[in-house]
């Protein structure tokens, strides 16, 4: 029976030799951690929402930059197609005109050649294009948009110098409110700038005589555009006719045949 009662009296001993001490401290270790769960859990929550809106704001931006690249890439291409563009028509408008089929083979290898060298150098300055890049994309949002202070810029930038705390905080803070101005961000159109490169409308020459030679190619007359690769199709041979009369003799009564 004493060894029975010595565990249990050996353990309410130890339970009674508890410090309260170590309980309190138990206690405040429970409680802080808890705390910082709670405050872990705020947190996870206020990071959702920066990083929502962040997707947001990087999803508008995107094809705002998109849209806003195509049209800075074709404002600079399309100048550069120029020459190309009015050689193609004038090949097209020749030959719907049928000139290919009705030269000689001579002149009209001389014309392929002379249209082959012309097509190397029209497409010549096209090497001379330069693409947007993305801060001049940025500018140009910016500027259709009439934004001050740089806002797409600063979304990416960092200030100088070494970071610290608070200086961090500032600039968190400023892209915040630089981002608040890219909310309802829109891409810019193209510009091509065609009165000023073309005032007089000699643009529409070329287009008009296009739709003629096309609607004279529907004619008997008309040609097409493999007639360069083609030569004059060889004259139609007439077969041979005679014509003969015969009179029968008077006393057949017959007419002549």
């Amino acid at each position: 029976a004493d060894s029975r009662r010595n565990p249990s009296s050996q353990f309410g001993e130890m339970l009674t030799e508890f410090d309260d001490g170590e309980l309190a401290a138990d206690d405040a270790l429970r409680g802080r951690q808890e705390r910082e769960i709670a405050l872990g859990h705020s947190l996870t929550n206020a990071e959702y929402e920066l990083a929502r809106e962040a997707f947001i704001l990087g999803r508008t931006l995107e094809r705002a930059g998109f849209v806003t690249y195509c049209s800075m890439a074709f404002e600079r291409l399309w100048p550069l197609l120029l020459p190309i563009l009015i050689l193609a028509t004038a090949f097209a408008a020749l030959s719907w005109f049928g000139l290919f089929r009705s030269i000689p083979d001579i002149a009209r290898c001389v014309l392929a050649a002379v249209f082959s060298m012309l097509a190397l150098l029209a497409l010549y300055p096209l090497l001379s294009l330069r693409l947007p890049k993305t801060q001049e994309v940025a500018e140009r949002i910016e500027a259709a948009n009439d934004l001050r202070h740089q806002p797409i810029a600063v979304q990416t930038d960092r200030p100088a110098g070494k970071s610290d705390p608070v200086s961090d905080a500032l600039w968190q803070e400023h892209q915040r409110r630089m981002a608040e101005k890219l909310a309802q961000v829109a891409s810019d159109s193209p510009r091509p700038q065609v009165p000023k490169r073309d005032p007089f409308a000699l643009r529409a020459i070329p287009a008009l005589v296009l739709v003629v030679a096309l609607g004279f190619s529907l004619g008997q007359a008309g040609g097409s555009l493999g007639d360069i690769l083609r030569g004059a199709p060889p004259p139609e041979k007439i077969p041979p006719r005679i014509d003969a009369w015969l009179t029968p003799p008077a006393y057949t009564g017959r007419a002549p045949i």
